[in-house]
């Protein structure tokens, strides 16, 4: 009786959430301005080092206690965590709208009280607007009914929440994707603990589990894809950047230093390490030599590595190599193929008169299709590699790094090995996590079972 009383309220919720639609209004990014109080950003890095290890609050758990390193003093621990091994229905009964206020409460707890402790530079503002943009999408998605009605009827869609569960497992490099894999999903439940004890069971032997949203290594996906058979997800991938011999050499190089380097060469997408994404690099043969070459070089050596907590290390220690950079005269060399999860550039120079066969090993050599960059100052020349690389990648640029989509202004998703290209930071990734259902409501009573035009 308990267990049938709890459907019940559950489905009661559930139609709450369905037909109740709340304007949440106009949405703005996230302002990312530099923060007026350095004494504050530089204050916080110092007490939670003081503060160290915290212990991370949950729903559920297990009485088996872990730890979590620093992963630039492994003698010291960041966190300790009690394992979950439940999940919990309380969530799945709230009503939408209460869903949507808890989001736009963590989003305003992110940008505001919390802005200090984000882990890196986006991700106060990123998380804030995956959230607030999220709430908006689904309102929009929920308002999507029928156009027309027939004469003495009504006709209605209702969203609900799969029977079944998505899996979500976070990155450990990118706070703001992190936090949205999860998010992208109304029903939550946090579940820490060793990743092979946490999704194995979730994936091979519970009966509700529908699709895995993910975001990591091709490796590691392909062990998972062994167990399962929905997928939804942004794996890794070889971003390119492809200049021209028009394009402007100034901001060619340092879009290509930020694209490569910035995040130790592993943010969402990289240049050079994917989970990002490593680059290649093809330049045109005169802009090389007429000083592209010198001024990457003369710059990549600035690159100070070091400790997060030291304001002027342009990289931290996630990784122990250096930036670097690959020059090649085989476009389809390994290093211009494979992952690197590293600050590695690899670049192959081109003969300018081949500037269109070039685009064909872009678009060839690797399986991956993630983000690419086409630096060019001639509209032509950038139409063209448009056109030759229109299914080599999810996202394109123009004379910017392939990195540093905005929520609610480049939606991103990669496709081919790169992921299923469902666009995070758009509507159309709503759609893989709602069950849509179709209601018809009668207003006028029919009187006879024979069709009107046998009596005439």
């Amino acid at each position: 009786m308990h267990t049938d009383r709890g459907r019940e309220a559950r489905s009661l919720a559930r139609g709450r959430n369905e037909l109740n639609i709340y304007i949440v209004g106009l949405i703005d990014v996230s302002m990312r301005r530099p923060i007026q109080k350095r004494n504050g950003l530089e204050a916080t890095p110092a007490q939670i080092q003081q503060d160290l290890p915290f212990e991370v609050p949950y729903i559920v758990r297990t009485d088996r206690l872990a730890k979590e390193p620093i992963p630039s003093d492994y003698a010291r621990y960041l966190c300790t965590y009690r394992e979950a091994n439940e999940a919990t229905a309380e969530w799945e009964a709230m009503a939408w709208n209460d869903h949507a206020a808890i989001f736009l409460r963590a989003a305003e707890l992110f940008s505001g009280k919390y802005h200090y402790k984000m882990a890196d530079i986006d991700a106060a503002a990123e998380l804030s607007d995956f959230f607030r943009f999220g709430i908006k999408y689904v309102e929009e998605l929920y308002a999507q009914q029928p156009p027309k009605n027939s004469t003495g009827s009504w006709d209605c869609v209702k969203y609900r929440a799969p029977e079944v569960f998505v899996l979500a497992v976070s990155t450990f490099n990118f706070t703001a994707i992190g936090g949205n894999l999860p998010g992208g999903r109304r029903l939550i439940q946090f579940v820490p603990g060793p990743p092979p004890e946490v999704v194995t069971p979730a994936i091979s032997h519970h009966s509700f589990f529908t699709a895995l949203h993910f975001t990591g290594s091709i490796s590691v996906f392909k062990k998972l894809w062994k167990d399962i058979v929905t997928y939804l997800d942004e794996q890794e991938g070889k971003n390119f950047h492809v200049i021209h011999e028009l394009a402007e050499i100034r901001n060619a190089v340092s879009q290509c230093i930020c694209g490569g380097f910035e995040y130790q060469g592993a943010h969402i997408m990289c240049m050079s390490d994917k989970i990002v994404l490593r680059c290649r690099g093809y330049v045109s043969s005169s802009l090389w030599s007429y000083g592209f070459n010198d001024l990457l070089l003369s710059e990549v050596v600035k690159i100070k590595v070091g400790p997060p907590s030291d304001f002027s290390s342009f990289m931290g220690a996630m990784i122990r190599l250096q930036p670097t950079i690959v020059l090649t005269k085989d476009p389809e060399s390994i290093t211009m193929k494979e992952e690197i999860f590293g600050p590695v550039i690899t670049v192959y120079v081109y003969d300018d008169a081949d500037y269109e066969k070039t685009l064909e090993p872009i678009d060839n050599t690797s399986p991956y299709a993630p983000t690419g960059s086409i630096f060019a100052a001639d509209r032509k020349a950038l139409l063209t590699a448009t056109n030759k690389l229109r299914n080599a990648a999810g996202k394109v640029y123009y004379n910017e790094k392939c990195t540093g989509a905005v929520v609610g202004q480049q939606p991103f998703g990669g496709a081919r090995a790169s992921g299923t290209n469902d666009k995070a930071g758009s509507v159309s990734i709503f759609y893989r996590f709602v069950s849509a259902s179709n209601m018809k409501e009668n207003f006028v009573s029919l009187e006879d079972f024979q069709y009107p035009s046998n009596s005439i």
